[in-house]
């Protein structure tokens, strides 16, 4: 199964939202990676800045 560019697209706006929690993102991140939809490096990047997000 593969994600449509609308799915996509809609996911990354949800993680760029500052209003959305740091916990809800990183769901979504893992959602993309199980796809194939974003690299597993720039995932990686981004969980490290939202776990540090939830530890402050």
């Amino acid at each position: 199964m593969k994600l449509s560019l609308y799915q996509k697209n809609i996911m990354l706006k949800i993680i760029k939202n500052p209003k959305i929690d740091s916990e809800v993102k990183i769901l979504f991140l893992v959602e993309l990676l199980y796809y194939n939809a974003i690299s597993q490096k720039t995932a990686n990047s981004l969980v490290q800045q939202y776990i540090s997000g939830i530890s402050d």
